[in-house]
């Protein structure tokens, strides 16, 4: 769980309950937002008001531990890096993935420009910069078209295996060998 202190008068607001343990955490630059990330896959968002935090919506999903987590300046992106190398985007009024970045190692810190327009990563010992214009938003329901369209071949299974574990195999684009 979470614990809220005021820090003026040393007292406990309130605790938040959660699963898992909180590995990540962000307000909204207007305060009226936290996400928190936990070592379980998900992050969750709380309204805020007063001294009330309120769970909207569902989790959002990723793969490993989420190392970081930022708010765009205007509150409508939430990002985090995890520690299978990538950087997501979620919409955070609806808490539905738009995309994600792949990076070579551990995703450790993501921030957004003063203005939103880009996204900033830090993976081993690079920082990346990047476009938010140029980045692809994709819709889930999109996503094995998109796919479809960048591979040569479909999934072996032995790599099938490596990423959805005992869910039976079957050939993702019906187009490809």
């Amino acid at each position: 769980k979470a614990k809220v202190w005021d820090l003026q008068t040393r007292q406990l607001i309130t605790e938040i309950p959660l699963r898992g343990n909180i590995i990540s955490l962000a307000f909204s630059n207007d305060g009226q937002w936290l996400a928190i990330g936990s070592t379980n896959g998900t992050a969750s968002l709380w309204k805020v008001e007063a001294e009330t935090f309120t769970r909207t919506g569902s989790d959002v999903q990723f793969s490993g531990s989420l190392n970081s987590l930022a708010f765009s300046p205007n509150n409508q992106w939430l990002a985090g890096g995890d520690t299978t190398g990538f950087a997501y985007l979620w919409d955070t009024a609806t808490t539905q993935e738009l995309s994600r970045v792949r990076h070579s190692d551990a995703v450790t810190s993501v921030a957004f420009s003063p203005d939103g327009s880009q996204l900033i990563t830090v993976a081993r010992k690079v920082v990346s910069l990047w476009d938010l214009a140029a980045i692809q938003p994709y819709a889930r329901e999109d996503l094995k078209s998109f796919a479809c369209k960048h591979f040569t071949s479909n999934l072996s299974q032995n790599t099938w295996a490596s990423l959805f574990g005992a869910e039976p195999y079957h050939p993702i684009c019906p187009d490809l060998p």
